[in-house]
Parts: structure tokens; C-alpha cells; sequence
């Protein structure tokens, strides 16, 4: 089975290990990877089942709330800068 995307320069195919050693030597090739398990994450889960909305007609606004999280591998996104958008809330 083989797949062609269309928006990145990519291919997905069930492959024998002799078609990996051939596929790995043409000049084009800059990777290849076993297929791996993905999970979806939670950046527009609040859009979509309408929590902004929700949280707001009760007054909420999230002031006051704290949460911690003690991860040494922790990724600066975006959503953790400060509210003025200059530097990072990761301490």
C-alpha cells in the first residue's frame, strides 16, 4: 500500500526490507521512519465544543488560576507566553 501526500513532500508505504535498503539509497532520500502511533492534541478542543462561550456567561475568565506542571522536557508554546505575548510563563 502507498500513499502520495499532496501538501507535503512525503510518502507512506508498506514496504519489504529489501524496498527500504533500495529506497534509502536514492540521493532524494532524507528519511525514513517505522510508522509510529499519534495522538490528537488539545489546542482547538475549547472552539469546539464551545467552552470560551460557556466559561464566560458564568463570569469565568480564568484570572486567579494557577497550574503547575513539573516537566524537564517541556515545549515553549505559544500558548505558554505571558499575556503580553513577551517571554514565557515557563519557569
Amino acid at each position: 500500500m502507498k500513499v502520495v501526500f499532496s501538501l507535503l513532500n512525503a510518502v507512506s508505504a508498506t514496504m519489504s526490507i529489501s524496498d527500504v535498503i533500495r529506497t534509502s539509497d536514492q540521493a532524494d532520500v532524507e528519511y525514513i521512519s517505522l510508522d509510529r502511533p499519534v495522538a490528537a492534541t488539545v489546542d482547538y478542543s475549547a472552539a469546539a465544543v464551545g467552552a470560551a462561550g460557556m466559561a464566560s456567561s458564568y463570569g469565568l475568565d480564568g484570572s486567579g488560576i494557577g497550574i503547575a506542571v513539573i516537566d524537564s522536557g517541556i515545549y515553549p508554546h505559544a500558548d505558554l507566553q505571558t499575556t503580553t505575548g513577551i517571554g514565557s510563563r515557563i519557569v
